[in-house]
């Protein structure tokens, strides 16, 4: 009996895809009070974070959220806000050390949306007020910084602006929907929450507000040197979620192998070192008498800079390092099973794919993984 073909890799969106193979988070979010995951009200895909005006998300002090420490490089913070109300101040995404030292980007009814910035209690960066939210629709919700200039976009049109007069770095926790000391809540649904060092809107922020950008229509994809991004996947009222700012997976439709879709991965440089995709298997799949392990993938680097892990119900985890010859060409890699032992192989229950060198930026595509089979009585898994 030959191999039966069960590509499981065909998933049709990228929320599927993270579903399939769930990566590493890389900061941990912590939730408290009325914050949650909604699968009902989304912009794009099948999550959003839902506050009720009480709850908020806290992300440990990182020198990822260093946004004021220099007058030299590029800052974006971005996002999705969907306001339930707009009573007096709500905060979107701050930085608190105390109330003297910290950066604040927040919305006031009847003023508008405003990003500061105090150190020892002296304002350092103020852009005053624009662009009041009035309405319950989706907004797009842009702080973009070119060296020392700052702008506020709303909707793709700048309507703040100011400089930064000194640098500073704050030894405080980041805060999304909340001052930091319990006040002034966010009401309402946040998504797509990203932090990126850089530039990608292509932006130039000027005094007279006339700047413009693109609004994304769809998810982000993970960009260099992106320091937070949060999409929101999680399970309904569920009080965790994944930031997936260094490791991403998407469904790709275009370019792929076979069916139609393949698994695209992101990695970026650095700290996307040793992080993992897992997939669980379930029921857990007896590879007993199959002998090779077959899929088809490609990468923009060439080498041997990822590797798959199948994992027995025992504990073992059997390694295979993935070399590849031709940077962003499709290549078929059979990988020998016979030499795992048997116990090691009867009840696979999750498939591991782990980043092992991270010198360079890694996109990574997979399709139609499965484990062949010889042997009469044999039957191909695939995964």
């Amino acid at each position: 009996m030959g191999r039966i073909n069960l590509d499981l890799m065909e998933y049709n969106s990228d929320d599927i895809a993270r579903a399939g193979f769930i990566p590493d988070t890389y900061h941990t979010l912590g939730f408290s009070g009325g914050v949650e995951i909604d699968t009902d009200v989304v912009k794009f895909g099948n999550y959003s974070f839902l506050f009720d005006g009480t709850g908020v998300i806290t992300i440990s002090q990182s020198s990822d959220f260093d946004i004021m420490g220099s007058d030299a490089d590029n800052w974006t913070i971005d996002f999705f806000v969907k306001h339930t109300d707009h009573s007096g101040t709500e905060t979107y995404i701050n930085q608190f050390e105390d109330a003297n030292n910290r950066w604040y980007f927040y919305h006031s009814d009847g003023s508008g949306i405003k990003f500061l910035a105090r150190s020892g209690g002296e304002l350092i960066c103020d852009t005053g007020f624009g662009g009041e939210i009035t309405d319950t629709n989706w907004h797009h919700v842009v702080l973009i910084k070119i060296g020392s200039i700052f702008g506020v976009y709303l909707d793709g049109q700048q309507v703040c602006y100011s400089t930064m007069s000194a640098t500073d770095t704050f030894a405080g926790d980041l805060y999304i929907g909340d001052y930091g000391d319990g006040g002034y809540a966010f009401d309402g649904n946040m998504s797509g929450i990203r932090m990126v060092n850089a530039n990608p809107y292509g932006a130039s922020p000027v005094e007279g507000l006339s700047d413009t950008i693109t609004v994304p229509t769809a998810q982000h994809q993970l960009v260099a040197d992106t320091k937070l991004l949060l999409h929101g996947n999680g399970l309904d009222e569920a009080t965790s979620a994944i930031d997936f700012s260094r490791v991403d997976c998407y469904s790709e439709s275009s370019d792929k192998k076979q069916g139609s879709y393949a698994l695209k991965i992101i990695a970026l440089i650095t700290d996307s070192l040793n992080k993992t995709f897992n997939k669980t298997l379930s029921p857990a799949k007896n590879l007993t008498n199959q002998n090779t392990l077959e899929f088809w993938t490609k990468a923009s680097r060439t080498g041997t800079n990822f590797r798959i892990g199948l994992h027995d119900s025992g504990g073992t985890t059997n390694w295979f390092n993935v070399t590849i010859s031709s940077a962003n060409t499709w290549e078929y890699k059979v990988l020998d099973l016979v030499s795992i032992e048997i116990a090691n192989k009867d009840a696979i229950d999750k498939v591991i794919i782990e980043i092992t060198n991270a010198d360079a930026l890694n996109t990574i595509y997979l399709d139609s993984l499965f484990a062949d089979v010889y042997g009469a009585s044999a039957v191909g898994i695939n995964f």
